[in-house]
Parts: structure tokens; sequence; C-alpha cells
């Protein structure tokens, strides 16, 4: 009976260890980039040019 226990358990802890890699590769390859990516913004956007009319 131990032994299938200490399967069970053994099972449980290599897919929380494989879960929580797989977490922690999407977390640093597309979530951290996408959230410290700059914005995409036009120059004249950015430093719009004044125009006068009289």
């Amino acid at each position: 009976m131990s032994a299938t226990i200490s399967h069970a358990y053994g099972i449980g802890v290599m897919a929380i260890i494989i879960g929580s890699s797989i977490g922690v590769v999407y977390y640093t390859s597309f979530y951290l980039p996408e959230s410290l990516a700059k914005p995409q913004v036009d120059e004249h956007v950015l430093h719009p040019v004044k125009i006068y009319s009289h």
C-alpha cells in the first residue's frame, strides 16, 4: 500500500514542478516583455507642430 501512495505522491510532485516551470517560462517569455514594451507612437503624435492661423 505504501508503494502506491509514494508513487502517487511522486507523480503529484512532478506535476506541480512541471506546471510551475511552464508558468515561469510563459511569464518570462511572453507576459513580461509585453508588459514592459513601450508603445510605438508616430513622431508627429509625440511632438506636434503648432499651426498658427490669423
